[in-house]
């Protein structure tokens, strides 16, 4: 009986200690990603994501480092803060990307890199690089024959960043780069902010545009 008891009383202070320590901000590392460039961080990113919605919300930091991913969700309450030098790479593989069911088009399609779908109060801030490893997703060409048309291959990562009925967005000083088609969509959704973001898609032609709104609502 004493036993029993000493190990409830272990498992609660161990679980307060845990509780306390938290302070509302969630590093990546420490739930195993890897920013060699390399890894596949896939898990990693989503097990810090929904701890972070699971107490409530919070920020997630991803530190510098290049950090390989297939498809991420952002839930409630929560900062997915991409910091200067960091960068969330999409895997080069089709494989290893969600496959959404809302109405796909040629531009629009199933799969995406970073995704909020139902989702209040959510954000992507940090002065980090969100890449789409396009270069993955274009057909073969000759830069001598063709400089500045590149074409995306069928299945691509398109739009890169999908957000869909979400409320209270917030996107704010990080660079987009094309996964082979579309960089961000903003689809169905109440009080978006958008604020010194960098957008560059190279996909049958070189765009480039800065998207700054201090308040855009849509």
């Amino acid at each position: 009986m004493t036993r029993i008891t000493f190990l409830a009383l272990f498992f609660f202070v161990s679980t307060l200690s845990h509780a306390q320590h938290y302070n509302g901000y969630l590093n990546v590392k420490d739930f195993g990603a890897l920013g060699d460039s390399a890894t596949l961080n896939t898990t990693a990113l989503q097990s810090a994501i929904d701890s972070a919605a699971a107490q409530g919300g919070g920020t997630v930091t991803v530190p510098p480092g290049v950090y390989l991913s297939g498809t991420i969700f952002l839930k409630d309450n929560t900062t997915l803060d991409v910091q200067s030098g960091a960068k969330i790479l999409g895997s080069p593989n089709i494989e290893d990307y969600a496959v959404m069911t809302w109405g796909h088009n040629k531009d629009r399609q199933p799969r995406h890199l970073i995704v909020g779908k139902d989702a209040l109060n959510i954000a992507i801030i940090g002065g980090g690089t969100i890449d789409g490893n396009g270069p993955a997703f274009w057909e073969d060409f000759d830069p001598a024959e063709d400089p500045q048309w590149k074409m995306a291959k069928p299945l691509k990562i398109s739009p890169m960043v999908e957000i869909q009925d979400c409320q209270d967005v917030r996107i704010k000083d990080v660079l987009l780069l094309t996964g082979g088609g579309w960089t961000l969509h903003l689809y169905d959704s109440d009080r978006i902010q958008v604020q010194g973001v960098k957008s560059s898609t190279i996909c049958l032609h070189r765009t480039e545009t800065a998207l700054t709104s201090p308040a855009a609502t849509m």
